[in-house]
């Protein structure tokens, strides 16, 4: 009976603990054993086993992810570079942005060519705090020439062109050799902000391709016209 008590259940309690692991069933919970023996130690052991498990599929998923991420921003500056003209390129960017980030609304904003005011051209998942045309003046991201966050802490100042929600936005400027075509206006649809990772950096990488190619589509449009 003492045998049996003491190291032949808990023995076959840890094997099905085990078990379920290996299957990757991560909800199995490790009773807490402080005994101070070998049954102890191995109980002991198992649970540090879970929690690596546990922290390396977690890793395992955000590398999927970001794969993911990468995957499907390179499909949309294929599609992107491969348009004949600005109407086709918001359509491309409409389509692909949910995909990409399907939890951030956002909208595509065209420079008029005196440089004074945006018009949307393209939106996406129902954007709700940006204007649909506001002067270039009323856009901090516009001024400052780099992306702009407002909404999240209240430590920065907010963008004019926004309602008074206090919704995460953040507008990243299009440019291009310098000079500035546009604008990605993203609106978080959750309470967590963009922050300095990877969700930025991805944002400001797809605003540097967009711009390039608009530039270049507007570089077209201005030679067919001469022509």
């Amino acid at each position: 009976f003492i045998l049996r008590r003491r190291v032949a259940v808990p023995l076959t309690r840890m094997t099905g603990i085990v078990s379920r692991l290996a299957s990757r069933d991560y909800t199995v919970e490790v009773p807490v054993d402080r005994r101070d023996d070998e049954i102890g130690e191995m109980n002991e052991a198992i649970g540090v086993f879970r929690a690596n498990l546990i922290e390396r599929e977690k890793l395992d998923a955000e590398r999927r992810a970001d794969q993911r991420t990468k995957d499907m921003i390179l499909q949309m500056m294929h599609r992107v570079q491969a348009c004949q003209n600005q109407e086709e390129l918001a359509e491309v960017v409409v389509r692909f942005a949910p995909q990409i980030f399907p939890d951030l609304a956002g909208s595509l904003y065209s420079l008029n060519d005196g440089k004074t005011a945006l018009t949307r051209v393209g939106a996406w998942l129902e954007p709700q705090h940006s204007q649909a045309a506001f002067p270039a003046s009323a856009c901090w991201g516009l001024r400052r020439g780099r992306s702009h966050e407002s909404g999240t802490s209240g430590s920065d100042v907010p963008c004019q062109h926004l309602d008074m929600s206090g919704a995460a936005t953040l507008c990243v400027p299009l440019t291009a050799q310098g000079d500035t075509i546009g604008l990605l206006c993203m609106e978080a649809r959750n309470e967590e902000n963009f922050g300095p990772g990877g969700l930025r950096l991805y944002l400001e990488l797809i605003a540097e391709n967009l711009g390039l190619a608009i530039a270049n589509l507007q570089l077209r449009e201005k030679l067919i016209a001469l022509a």
